[in-house]
């Protein structure tokens, strides 16, 4: 089978990356193969291949040569003999992650982008035929990472003031939605281009990160803010905005680890504060594609392109640009 493939850590992965015939999976007997139609990529792939999270984290790794991305929605191709729940011709999908890890060794992490993959039955969901491939490979980990980190805050009452850093973002759009429906007042960060998109998904307020400061935005001045959820990379927010909560607020970095670092300033009242990175969650999954296939959940995908190097390294490329979460089509 075609793999897209890294065989080490590389400050420019990409240029680095391979799709390359390896032999196909033999699922254990709790696993699923998969024959996979489409797999999403999202940031957090470039910060494993570059061995940044890795290290920075502390996250399990199970070596070289790595099969990259964590998305897929495809077909059942083959079960395990103790799978009872699938078949072959099903069709599936999932986010291919840990327990709030990258993975332990052994697990099976990652390995989404190739012609088929193997996953454990646990992690695996049905898709409904309203969703397509494309929407169910896109939605699995962004999904998943922004209802489980839009809920470190506890329980959000009406009015609750909720700050969103990157609100166009493939997280930072659902989260929004998320919170929403819990009836927060959101303010979201992003470009003027997006604007318009950010407030159709429902936020009350939005602050252009490009010329103005959120923490200046008259709600927030007031103190007492219940969660701040970074879902996008902003260096320094950390110290800028640990003073502005209420008791039992959040303060959660996806790609950074500000508030970890800093030992000196006391969190006790915090109900979390630093880096957050999701566990895989089957009923979560289903949650989300049955709010897509109901119409009740937005996001944004990008034009699927095909299996080959060059559009992989071009999709991962536009992800630095916005315009909605790339998707790769292994079967035409």
């Amino acid at each position: 089978m075609k793999a897209a493939i890294i065989s080490s850590f590389d400050k420019s992965p990409w240029d680095k990356l391979d799709v390359k015939k390896i032999d196909i999976p033999k699922p254990k007997s709790t696993e699923v193969l998969v024959k996979v139609h489409t797999a999403a990529l999202n940031p957090i792939d470039g910060a494993v291949a570059n061995g940044y999270a890795i290290e920075t984290f502390k996250w399990g790794w199970n070596g070289f040569p790595f099969t990259i991305a964590y998305d897929m929605s495809g077909t059942v191709e083959a079960v395990g003999s103790d799978v009872k729940d699938f078949k072959k011709g099903q069709e599936v999908f999932a986010v291919q992650w840990g327990k709030g890890n990258h993975g332990v060794e052994g697990d099976r992490i990652g390995g989404t982008l190739a012609e088929y993959c193997v996953i454990p039955a646990s992690k695996l969901s049905f898709k409904p035929k309203e969703v397509s491939h494309e929407e169910a490979a896109a939605i699995a980990l962004v999904g998943t990472t922004a209802y489980q980190s839009s809920s470190l805050a506890g329980e959000i009452k009406e009015g609750d003031v909720c700050v969103v850093l990157g609100g166009a973002g493939s997280v930072g759009s659902l989260a929004i939605q998320f919170l929403k429906k819990k009836k927060a007042t959101v303010i979201a960060t992003c470009s003027e281009r997006s604007d318009e998109y950010v407030k159709s998904l429902g936020a009350d307020y939005t602050v252009n990160y490009k010329k103005d400061d959120w923490t200046q935005h008259e709600l927030v001045k007031k103190g007492g803010i219940k969660l701040v959820l970074m879902a996008s990379v902003n260096p320094g927010t950390w110290d800028k905005a640990k003073t502005l909560f209420a008791k039992g607020g959040a303060y959660v970095e996806l790609a950074t680890a500000e508030a970890n670092m800093d030992s000196k300033f006391d969190k006790k009242d915090f109900a979390h504060a630093g880096n957050f990175v999701l566990s895989n969650d089957k009923s979560v999954q289903d949650m989300l594609v049955d709010s897509i296939a109901k119409k009740q959940l937005k996001q944004r995908i990008a034009k699927a392109r095909p299996f080959t190097k060059k559009d992989i390294q071009e999709a991962f490329n536009a992800m630095n640009h916005g315009g909605g979460k790339q998707v790769i089509k292994i079967i035409n």
